[in-house]
């Protein structure tokens, strides 16, 4: 018997009472009629499984059903409809730097957000860093409205910085290091709700604050295969070398922190050299990369404690 929803196979869902009753064949049939002729439309009141298809305007109804106080109306139809498929988590996590995090990444696909913790701020306090060439005021406006939505209300946003998209490229002693981005010098760090005399940036290279001590640096060639970053930085940060093709890497002797995912993806990585500096390391800091790998450090050190319990082979 086939699978497909049709009219002999709904004829036989019926009972054998019925079935045999001539009366009731007749009945059968037309029900059975109508009933497959449903199946075709089967999918129109499944919204999720189609918010790829769905029109603009049955977004919007959507957005505003489910009370989606973050839904812009007039952005762009790919950004409304990574608005709506995040909302449930957004809604499920509210209160969360998780939901603040998810509420950005569908308007801008980069971005940074830092707890107070990690910049010496008060309790409670953070800060966001978005990348955006054309930050206008607008944008500033509905960057504060989807954090405060979302935000705990105990929290509190200290600043919004403004990164230019693009490869700055800045010289040292060991060569050329690329930075992939630079926050502009005349950009004013302002509490969140002062929005009232915030002016558009005006990014001019030359006038740019580049923190060179937390620049991800990903750009940096390659030497055969090993990847030796540069001196300068002290923060190895988020994803900044995910995918890289490198077998060795060799952090920095000033390097304290190793983000999340900062070596991600990595298929050839086999060994890590990292130094006695370094007091922070996330636990999906190699995410996805060699089960196998070894991490060359001082006897004693954070990073060999950090390695051991992670199940990675130490050496000194």
């Amino acid at each position: 018997m086939s699978n497909e929803v049709n009219k002999d196979n709904l004829l036989q869902t019926l009972p054998s009472v019925l079935a045999a009753d001539s009366g009731m064949q007749p009945l059968g049939e037309t029900a059975a009629e109508a009933l497959s002729g449903l199946w075709d439309n089967i999918d129109i009141p499944t919204i999720f499984s189609r918010l790829d298809d769905l029109p603009e305007s049955l977004l919007d109804i959507i957005a505003k059903d489910f009370k989606i106080d973050w839904y812009n109306y007039n952005h762009p139809i790919v950004t409304k409809r990574a608005v709506i498929r995040d909302s449930f988590f957004v809604h499920k996590h509210l209160g969360t730097v998780g939901a603040v995090k998810r509420a950005l990444s569908d308007v801008w696909a980069s971005y940074s957000l830092e707890e107070w913790f990690n910049y010496g701020g008060e309790p409670y306090h953070f800060r966001v860093a978005i990348a955006d060439s054309d930050f206008t005021v607008e944008k500033r406006e509905q960057a504060i409205r989807y954090i405060n939505l979302v935000k705990n209300v105990r929290s509190w946003l200290d600043d919004i910085y403004v990164r230019v998209i693009g490869d700055i490229v800045i010289e040292e002693s060991a060569g050329w290091t690329y930075v992939d981005y630079l926050v502009a010098s005349d950009i004013e760090l302002t509490n969140a709700n002062d929005i009232e005399d915030w002016e558009e940036p005006q990014f001019d290279v030359v006038e740019a604050q580049v923190d060179t001590t937390r620049v991800g640096v990903s750009f940096v060639p390659t030497t055969g295969n090993t990847l030796t970053i540069p001196d300068l930085v002290t923060v190895i940060s988020e994803e900044s070398y995910s995918g890289n093709n490198a077998e060795v890497v060799i952090c920095p002797e000033a390097c304290t922190t190793i983000e999340s995912k900062a070596f991600a993806d990595c298929p050839n990585l086999r060994t890590v050299v990292i130094r006695a500096a370094t007091t922070s390391i996330a636990s999906d800091a190699f995410l996805h990369s060699d089960s196998d790998l070894t991490i060359q450090t001082p006897a004693g050190s954070y990073a060999e404690t950090w390695a051991t319990n992670k199940g990675y082979n130490v050496i000194h």
